[in-house]
């Protein structure tokens, strides 16, 4: 006994004189502990998008950039990709406020840009920022930039530091100077350039009010001085703009946040109400002087698209749960009349875009990093497949299978896109399983590698904070699932159904029902372990497979809230378990036993943790990763007796975004390969892509041909044969950005497939893609097919009708009118109704404006006319109905009403053909 005394003496000696003890509360490096450099993945994409700018050049450039919480981030594909802007940019981690492009950015590729930090300048396009704070008031914090739309003949550039009022430059943004006097302390957050600027110097600047200071004012002569505008002082302005015709109609609105927006026709004299939800964002349409249509971004109630003349709305479409986030930005092309393309940012589901003038919007943040990681979960077969698996919040999972070159969301059928945990089941080189717990969405299961989910029964509206499954869930087929508020729940039918365990109690009186943590032990076939830590702290063990559990007083450590459980590789010999807390003071950290979780000891304190990992060689080279908000990436090379900061690369920022999920490959002790996700900071990786196999090339779509009809509801889908491949996966989808999934497969060795009955709709037009995978990773999808099923309308309608018959053919079947086309003011009115039913159309007359209306409806188009009137609007947007001819209008006559044939065929997608000899009108519709 004595002999062992003095050896512990002698090696506590040791370590002392090695300085290897350490105060807790600080990292201190362990002995050859590894250092790990991190790179940024090409995803999760998205989170929060501050602020857009639009090249002016646009139709040229494609230049598209973006401001995150997370940095600065560019296109120049037209917003189909991006990539982060860094140099000169403090830390990778800037917050972007404001974004402002020279007028003439394609020549002088002058870029500003308001950040957290102060103003920065960029004269390369972002490839070099310098700070441009010189002068300029305030805190360092810039809220907003602008620039003159003249910038390059006048040098006029606005600035908006924190509480510091107006500020202008005269010299593109080199030094400032204050601007109106009645703006000084003002805390500016909004600002806008009249489009006429060269001529009227008109300017608008919003700021967040109090009581005592109006919050609009309006600017004659470029913010030199600025007067209060009649609207109530208690506001707070959120948004600010002016109609692309100003010069003439002297419009423009002031969006103020929860009182809504208010607009002026006579330059601010006067305003009106025209919305009262909360604004966040405005944009006058660039085509405003005919559609009237203007651009809101709400707080939870998406893009309301309001007509200001007629005061009516409508809602653009927008993707999943995108309608329940905030619309930060909207900004529109300088091109808008040719390409209908605006983007619209929002405050956690990254960018959006609308390439058909506002209707509809999809996703278009790929390689803008900046989504909230909540879990990380690597494949178990990572060393053949490379795949790992993303849960984020309110944007689903994502999912790479190349280590993190391209990542891609895979929601089809996940109910809830915020989630809380993603699980990999052993099993899944085999059979694809993949588990999603989420909040409030319930348990998801996927058995086809996240290409389709389905919620597990009895879980649907539940929160599903942890998922655990045996290790030999291949044959076992058993899992435990904590649902929150409803205890511990078991499975051993792979999900098909599950059982609740028994409730967890500590004593009379003294029971858990929230389980934070579920750990199942390596060996769970033969010793039926499992362990579930709470919520208040407390611990409970099952040594029968979760038929009964026992609290475990756990002796020396504090109940607090734990973040993660894990279980030693090596437990059935060393007996070792770590857990770790979120609770920042002398008690809180990480944590370890090595009795089985009868006593426990503090090994690493005063920190937020989130997550540990193991090693699969714990047992020879003692290995544990951690993850902190204030270190990143902690490892130890001792069994956890001393950690050492180890995760450089891994941008950190306090209170902003932090380490958060972490997973390791299966062979971490071979490849070094780590996961590291950020709260609002995307996913960092030591794994090296240039070192990476790439997968097998992309498969050539075959048949059915691009664009055809396939006169079958169950299409043979073909392409060719790659010769390294091991099996090909297709996704089918009803629109080619492939957001919204209708059949995603695997198709093992096959090269061809056909839908099953009820998959495919009739008369429909579909999108598909292929691609194949190897022993070296998946490769990328092939191009896209379209093709058109069966049924439904014929492929093509042809209808004709002769001036003065009431007999119409369709496709040379004979129909009846109940009146006869005729010829005025020299252009050709029918009545429409049978046209329009013919093709599958719906035809509606209003007459309770007094005005007479008819609206149609064919597919995707809506048009409506009114009688006597010479326009008409489509899908929103004011039409003139014969620009040539202000007399071509809809008319009744004989109690029928006649519409102008050319512009409504041609309105809802048909051809218009005229023989002046037999006098008859064809109209086809389709290919």
């Amino acid at each position: 006994m004595r002999q062992r005394s003095r050896m512990v003496t002698c090696v506590v000696l040791v370590l002392l004189l090695l300085g290897l003890t350490a105060p807790r509360g600080s990292w201190r490096m362990a002995a050859r502990a590894a250092s790990y450099p991190f790179a940024p993945i090409n995803g999760p994409y998205g989170g929060c998008i501050s602020s857009v700018a639009i090249s002016p050049s646009y139709a040229n450039d494609g230049t598209v950039v973006v401001g995150t919480s997370n940095g600065l981030f560019l296109s120049s594909d037209r917003a189909a990709t991006f990539t982060v802007v860094r140099n000169g940019l403090e830390n990778y981690s800037q917050s972007i406020t404001g974004i402002a492009l020279a007028p003439d950015y394609a020549r002088s590729r002058l870029m500003l840009v308001s950040t957290e930090d102060g103003l920065y300048r960029s004269m390369d396009g972002g490839g070099k920022f310098s700070y441009s704070n010189r002068s300029l008031g305030g805190d360092s914090y810039v809220n907003a930039v602008g620039v003159s739309p003249v910038m390059k003949d006048d040098g006029i550039a606005f600035a908006a530091p924190g509480l510091g009022g107006l500020w202008r430059s005269s010299d593109t943004g080199r030094s400032w100077v204050p601007g109106a006097a009645g703006l000084t302390s003002q805390n500016v957050v909004a600002i806008a350039a009249s489009p006429s600027f060269s001529a009227d110097h008109t300017m608008l600047v919003g700021i967040e009010s109090s009581s005592e200071a109006a919050s609009a004012w309006l600017s004659l002569d470029a913010g030199v001085t600025a007067a209060p505008l009649p609207l109530p002082t208690e506001m707070s302005v959120s948004a600010v703009g002016f109609s692309p015709a100003f010069g003439s109609d002297r419009t423009f609105a002031v969006g103020a946040g929860v009182d809504g927006v208010f607009v002026t026709n006579d330059g601010g004299r006067t305003f009106r109400s025209v919305y009262a939800g909360t604004v966040t964002a405005i944009l006058f349409s660039p085509s405003f002087p005919t559609t009237h249509e203007l651009f809101i971004g709400t707080a939870g109630q998406g893009i309301v698209v309001l007509d200001t003349l007629a005061g009516t709305s409508r809602a653009a479409l927008l993707p999943g749960e995108v309608k329940r986030c905030t619309i930060t930005s909207l900004a529109a092309s300088p091109a808008f009349g040719a390409d209908g393309t605006l983007f619209a940012g929002t405050g956690r589901q990254g960018l959006l875009v609308s390439r058909d003038g506002g209707k509809a919007f999809a996703d278009s943040s790929v390689g803008i990093l900046g989504a909230r990681v909540n879990s990380v979960a690597v494949s178990p077969t990572f060393a053949t497949d490379r795949t790992v698996f993303f849960g984020t919040a309110y944007q689903g999972v994502a999912r790479t299978s190349d280590g993190g070159r391209t990542v891609a969301y895979c929601n089809s059928g996940l109910g809830s896109l915020n989630v809380l945990q993603t699980v990999v089941a052993p099993s899944y080189g085999a059979d694809g399983t993949v588990f999603a717990g989420t909040d409030g969405g319930g348990l998801y299961v996927s058995r086809n590698r996240g290409d389709s989910w389905q919620v597990v029964n009895g879980t649907g509206g539940s929160t599903v904070p942890w998922i655990a499954v045996a290790p030999d869930y291949a044959t076992s087929a058993t899992g435990f699932v904590s649902i929150e508020g409803q205890g511990l729940w078991k499975t051993t039918d792979g999900f098909a159904t599950m059982k609740r365990c028994p409730d967890l109690v500590a004593a009379p009186d003294l029971g858990d029902s929230i389980i934070d943590c579920i750990a199942v032990s390596p060996t769970y076939s033969t010793d039926r372990t499992v362990y579930a830590d709470t919520h208040s702290g407390r611990l409970y063990v099952s040594s029968d497979g979760g038929a009964t559990f026992s609290y475990l007083a756990r002796t020396g450590l504090p109940m607090y809230a734990v973040k993660d459980l894990r279980i030693s590789p090596a437990f059935a010999v060393d007996r070792t378990l770590y857990m770790c807390t979120d609770y920042r003071g002398k008690m809180g950290g990480i944590w370890k036993s090595v009795d089985r979780g009868v006593t426990w000891q503090l090994q690493q304190g005063d920190s937020y943790l989130d997550a540990i990992r193991i090693s699969d060689a714990y047992a020879t080279d003692g290995t544990v990763l951690i993850v902190s908000w204030d270190a990143g990436l902690a490892v130890s090379t001792n069994r956890g007796f001393v950690f050492a900061s180890a995760g450089s690369g891994i941008p950190l920022v306090s209170f902003k975004y932090w380490a958060n999920a972490l997973d390791i490959s299966p062979s971490f002790s071979t490849d070094k390969v780590v996961y590291v996700g950020l709260t609002n900071g995307g996913v960092y990786t030591t794994y090296r892509f240039d070192e990476a196999p790439i997968g097998p090339r992309a498969p050539v779509l075959q048949a059915p041909s691009d664009g055809s009809t396939t006169g079958t509801l169950s299409p043979a889908l073909s392409w060719s044969a790659v010769s390294d491949a091991t099996g090909y996966s297709i996704t089918v989808a009803s629109n080619a950005s492939f957001t919204a999934i209708d059949l995603s497969i695997d198709a093992g060795a096959r090269t061809s497939f056909i839908p099953g009955e009820g998959v495919l709709e009739k008369g429909k037009t579909y999108f598909w893609r292929a691609n194949a995978r190897s022993a070296q990773g998946v490769g990328a999808w092939s191009q896209t097919f379209s093709f058109r099923t069966a049924g439904g309308q014929p492929s093509q309608t042809v209808i004709t009708m002769v001036i003065g018959s009431t007999v119409l053919t369709v496709n040379g079947s004979p129909r009846n009118l109940d009146a006869a086309p005729m010829i005025k003011e020299g252009r050709t009115l029918v009545p429409i109704r049978a046209i329009v039913e013919a093709v599958g159309g719906t035809i509606a007359y209003d007459g309770k404006d007094g005005k007479g209306r008819v609206d149609i409806r064919l597919g995707g188009a809506q048009l409506s006319l009114w009688i006597g009137r010479s326009t008409a609007t489509l899908n929103g947007s004011s039409r003139p109905i014969d620009p040539a001819n202000g007399k071509v209008v809809p008319i009744i006559q004989g109690g029928r009403t006649y519409l102008p044939v050319r512009f409504v065929g041609e309105s809802l997608g048909f051809i218009v053909g005229w023989d002046a000899t037999t006098r008859t009108v064809t109209l086809t519709l389709g290919s």
